[in-house]
C-alpha cells in the first residue's frame, strides 16, 4: 500500500499517524486521508472528496484527532493558521484563503474563543462571483478582514459566537457585517494538550451579507 501513496503529506503534529495523499492505483486525482486512532484496530481511510484540480474552496473539509477531555489544558492559548472564507457582501461572493489567528481563554468552566482572519493568501487564487454568475480572479487589496468573538467552549468542543465583523472587501471600507450575531459554529480542540484547533462557522449579518469560515491553527 505504501507504494500507492502519491504527494504524501504527514501531519506536523501526529506525523505518520495522520497523512493526506493521492492514490496511484485509482484513476482519479482525489486526495485521501489515513488516520491511526487510539482504540481503533488498523487505520481509518477516507476520501477527502477533493481533487488537486479543484479550486472550490466551499468544499474544503477538515480532519482532526480530538483532544481527550482529560488532556485539556487551562489558561490562555494562542494559535496561528489559515481560514478558508466564502463571503457574500449582499451582491458578490468571494472565495479566498486567509491567514488567521485563534485565541482561547480556558480559565473558566465556560471558555471563550475568538478568531481573526486578515490578509488574503495567494497560495490559492482568490475568486469573486458577481451577482450575474460570472466568476473572475479577485484582486485583494490587503484591507480584507473577518473577526468572530464570543464562541464558547464546552469540554473539547466549540460553538456559537456573539459578535462578528467583515470589512474591507473589494476595497470598500464599509462594513459587510458588524455587531451582534448568532453564529453557527462547530469546532474542536485537537492533538495532545489541545495543540491544534479547527472548525467551521457560518455567520449572517442583518444587511444581507454572510460568510462561511473554515479555520484551523496550531500553537
Amino acid at each position: 500500500m505504501a507504494g500507492q501513496y502519491q504527494d504524501q503529506q504527514d501531519s506536523k503534529i501526529y506525523g505518520s499517524r495522520l497523512i493526506i495523499h493521492r492514490r496511484v492505483d485509482l484513476d482519479n486525482d482525489n486526495f485521501y486521508f489515513r488516520a491511526k486512532v487510539s482504540g481503533h484496530t488498523g487505520y481509518i481511510r477516507r476520501s477527502c472528496a477533493l481533487s488537486a484540480a479543484e479550486n472550490n474552496l466551499a468544499d474544503v473539509q477538515l480532519v482532526a484527532i480530538q483532544t481527550s477531555a482529560s488532556d485539556m489544558p487551562t489558561g490562555r492559548l494562542s494559535y496561528s493558521g489559515k481560514a478558508v472564507v466564502v463571503l457574500n457582501d449582499g451582491s458578490d461572493t468571494y472565495e479566498v484563503l486567509m491567514d488567521a489567528t485563534m485565541d482561547a481563554d480556558l480559565r473558566s468552566n465556560s471558555g471563550i474563543v475568538g478568531i481573526t482572519a486578515s490578509g488574503v493568501n495567494s497560495a490559492i487564487q482568490p475568486q469573486v462571483t458577481a451577482a450575474n454568475g460570472v466568476t473572475t480572479n479577485y484582486a485583494a487589496t490587503g484591507s480584507e478582514q473577518i473577526t468572530l468573538t464570543g464562541a464558547t467552549v464546552s469540554g473539547v468542543g466549540i460553538s456559537g459566537g456573539t459578535d462578528a465583523t467583515a470589512t474591507g472587501w473589494n476595497g470598500d471600507a464599509s462594513n459587510v457585517i458588524i455587531g451582534s450575531v448568532n453564529a453557527d459554529t462547530s469546532g474542536v480542540f485537537a492533538g495532545a494538550q489541545a495543540a491544534e484547533i479547527a472548525g467551521t462557522s457560518v455567520v449572517t449579518g442583518s444587511g444581507g451579507g454572510w460568510f462561511n469560515m473554515t479555520f484551523a491553527g496550531k500553537q
